[in-house]
This record gives C-alpha cells, sequence and structure tokens, in this order.
C-alpha cells in the first residue's frame, strides 16, 4: 500500500464532489481547491476524548467490585411499617415511601 495515501487526500477520490459543489473541474483547479483545505486540531482532540473515555471505563470496569455500596441507612427491607389508625398526613405518607411501601393502598 502507497504510503503517500494516508497522508494527502487522492484527488481521483474528491473530485467528483469537489466537482459538483464548486462547479470547477480538472484535476488543477480541483487541487488548487483541495490545497486550500487546512486541517484543524479538532479530529485529534476528538481522538484524546475517546481514548481518555476508553480509558476510564476499562477503569469502571475492573474496579466497579471493590467501590462501597449503599450503607444500612438506605435500605428499606427490613424497616417496620406502622400502620396509622386515624387520618394520614402529609409526613406520615412521606415517611412510608421512606420506608418503601405505597402509602395509596
Amino acid at each position: 500500500m502507497d504510503s503517500q495515501i494516508l497522508v494527502t487526500v487522492p484527488v481521483s477520490a474528491v473530485a467528483p464532489v469537489v466537482t459538483e459543489t464548486t462547479g470547477l473541474a480538472g484535476s488543477t483547479a480541483v487541487n488548487d481547491v483541495i490545497g486550500t483545505i487546512t486541517p484543524t486540531f479538532w479530529p485529534v482532540l476528538a481522538l484524546i476524548g475517546w481514548v481518555l473515555l476508553l480509558i476510564a471505563a476499562v477503569f469502571a470496569l475492573v474496579s466497579a467490585n471493590r467501590w462501597k455500596t449503599g450503607g444500612k441507612r438506605y435500605r428499606t427491607e427490613n424497616a417496620a411499617h406502622v400502620s396509622a389508625d386515624g387520618p394520614v398526613d402529609a409526613i406520615d405518607s412521606w415517611d412510608d415511601l421512606s420506608r418503601g411501601t405505597d402509602p395509596t393502598q
């Protein structure tokens, strides 16, 4: 494979699109249009961001089993439910939701 194709744009590959868009035909005119295009740093920056994201994802997958979980404070399966005999106010309903029960039933 020709290594020059990796760093330069072959005119024959882009000539039809350039001719259709600009109306310029001929290899010299298309070469002049292509020669004025200057690459920016954005593709390189996007590649660096993608690599950093990939490293972070691999780190998360490798280390996820060692992460701390929520403490007993946030568990609701052992909380006792106290039913109210009288009218239920908003605070009681909120407490029922915190315990994991549906106060509308």
